[in-house]
């Protein structure tokens, strides 16, 4: 049986309740460091991987480029992430981490993860693998809707 819209709706909207709980947390956690939760996510996206363009993490993150460039700006500024030149593409620089972006990341991972300790304890292991099974399956019906280009009503 599917799923009501106001239940999807509900969802939606404690997702977002919880987003912006994460993010304070965030920004509590890793205001020593003067890295707010935007910067943290490109300084994933770049701890993960290879060195990216300002437009590819734009793209896998769904926002725009100059978002993403206001946050690359900000971690160049505080010598968490270092510009090279990209041999594919002259207009477009490859953005890596920086040595000492990569040890600020570490600590921060390190810093998170008694947090995340403790939040595993406060939830039980079933909800947790039943939210994690429906937030795959709401994602990827969110990425089929954005892939179609549908705004996601029938038609």
């Amino acid at each position: 049986m599917a799923a009501s819209a106001t239940e999807v709706e509900a969802v939606s909207r404690r997702i977002r309740v919880a987003f912006q709980r994460m993010k304070a947390l965030g920004d509590r956690l890793h205001a020593p460091d003067g890295v707010g939760t935007g910067m943290r996510a490109v300084m994933e996206s770049l701890a993960e991987g290879a060195p990216q363009t300002v437009p590819a993490i734009a793209r896998v993150k769904r926002v725009s480029r100059q978002h993403i460039q206001v946050l690359v700006n900000a971690l160049v500024r505080a010598r968490l992430v270092r510009i090279d030149a990209n041999p594919a593409d002259r207009r477009s620089p490859l953005v890596r981490l920086s040595r000492r972006g990569e040890t600020v990341f570490r600590r921060m991972r390190r810093r998170e993860a008694p947090v995340f300790a403790a939040l595993a304890r406060d939830l039980a292991e079933q909800d947790l693998r039943a939210c994690l099974t429906a937030l795959d399956a709401l994602n990827a019906a969110l990425e089929r809707k954005l892939e179609g280009g549908s705004d996601g009503s029938d038609p």
